[in-house]
């Protein structure tokens, strides 16, 4: 729904209601309706939200974007997988995640390339930091 998808991203960047109301120039009042759910967004409003977040436009109008369940055509180029025993194994893999790691490769799918390459070194200086 896109009350939840409009919250979620609002809670990913640790915005207030009130910061991203100014920042997309809709009241508070409007947008506490907005992530309630008790009013819909108008198409302007959506383009706002996806210029604000850096995202595209079909991340606020597609009904399953925060679907819990990931498939392999969501989560992968399904020609990476192109028997049904890979594709199989996959979706098993995915099946796995948890709610937490799910939530972080949404995010994650959010960031620009450059970001993501920051993202990818700093994990990667994780796990290769000595204790």
């Amino acid at each position: 729904m896109k009350k939840d998808t409009i919250r979620f991203f609002r809670a990913c960047c640790g915005y207030t209601q009130k910061e991203v109301a100014e920042a997309v120039d809709i009241s508070v009042k409007r947008y506490a309706s907005l992530e309630n759910g008790e009013t819909e967004p108008t198409d302007a409003e959506l383009a706002a939200f996806a210029r604000l977040y850096g995202v595209s436009l079909t991340t606020f109008t597609q009904e399953d974007y925060l679907n819990d369940t990931f498939s392999i055509s969501t989560a992968f180029d399904p020609a990476l997988f192109p028997t049904a025993g890979q594709q199989a194994q996959a979706e098993e893999y995915l099946n796995r995640l948890t709610q937490e790691e799910k939530s972080l490769l949404r995010q994650y799918r959010m960031l620009s390339d450059d970001e993501k390459e920051k993202a990818a070194e700093a994990v990667r200086a994780l796990l290769h930091k000595d204790p």
